[in-house]
């Protein structure tokens, strides 16, 4: 490599450091934001779908503040004290188990959201009991982040300490570990596919009946309306990665590939669209959510009486 080829990726790195250390903070205030108006709020708090919006806020947090520290240890080449800190920092952050388990919560609780707004227009009536609940938000919550650690499990192994050093290893993976990973993560895409695809198409469907029964209350459908944009959002910035995986995992098994070169720009295209879906989320759910805009308003205008 010439010295000019090498000055050139240099700047890259450098640009890339930069967006994506902005965007991380970015998406962290906007987040920290949303969590912060909705414990201020008591008509937020007795929500189950603003307490699942919040509580994916908090995830979208913990995904960009995990992703950025990652991003900063490599560009520094930040090296973690001997023994034990280092088995740590290679099994949990430098392998990404830490973020793909933050990602894999994110997905959940999109079902978690979808299930709730299910429920919201085809049984109104037992909804209002069912949103209310504690037992039933923290079973939610709880359930999204454990089924998140469950899914990206194998993460874990990726890296090891070898010497006091982190040291990739997922490529001498025994082949029937990665056949599971390939048909696990299959069946978990169609499984998203098919359970967000079958609740929404009956969402939609009631909340256009022009059956008086069916009939959902305005409030309802702006919620619906805020959800189904959220969802939306989320597979189109989520589901490139998931596809780019299951090429990673055929190309383990089989030796089918594109290149280096193509899989690193699929590799990090499909990062910065999750980085991305972690600042937009906020950003919708502040942008059509009058509730949560009410509950800000009322926390500045406090503050300016209080000043």
């Amino acid at each position: 490599m010439n010295d000019s080829s090498a000055k050139l990726l240099e700047n890259i790195s450098n640009v890339q450091f930069i967006f994506t250390f902005t965007e991380c903070i970015a998406s962290m205030i906007a987040n920290s934001f949303i969590i912060f108006v909705y414990f201020s709020s008591k008509t937020l708090k007795s929500s189950l779908s603003n307490t699942l919006c919040a509580s994916l806020a908090s995830v979208d947090f913990c995904t960009s503040f995990v992703f950025m520290s990652l991003t900063v240890f490599n560009y520094y080449e930040f090296t973690p004290p001997p023994g034990i800190f280092t088995t740590l920092f290679c099994r949990f952050l430098y392998s990404t188990f830490l973020f793909w388990a933050s990602v894999g919560s994110s997905w959940y609780h999109i079902i978690a959201i979808t299930f709730d707004r299910y429920v919201a227009v085809t049984y109104p009536i037992y909804y209002k009991k069912f949103s209310t609940s504690l037992v039933i938000k923290v079973t939610f919550i709880l359930c999204s982040h454990v089924l998140g650690v469950i899914t990206t499990w194998h993460n874990i192994l990726i890296a090891e300490n070898q010497n006091d050093e982190c040291v990739l290893v997922s490529i001498n993976w025994p082949r029937y570990l990665t056949l599971y990973l390939l048909f696990s993560h299959s069946v978990f895409l169609a499984f998203v596919t098919s359970v967000i695809g079958t609740l929404y198409s009956k969402i939609v469907y009631r909340v256009l009946s022009n059956n008086k029964n069916d009939k959902v209350t305005k409030s309802q459908q702006r919620a619906t309306t805020i959800c189904i944009i959220l969802v939306a959002e989320f597979l189109v910035c989520s589901y490139p990665n998931g596809i780019y995986i299951l090429f990673v995992y055929t190309e383990l098994l089989y030796g089918i590939g594109f290149g280096w070169t193509l899989d690193a720009v699929a590799y990090v295209i499909s990062l910065q669209l999750i980085l991305a879906s972690s600042l937009i989320n906020p950003i919708i759910y502040m942008t059509f959510n009058t509730t949560f805009q009410t509950a800000s308003a009322n926390i500045f205008r406090n503050a300016k009486i209080i000043n």
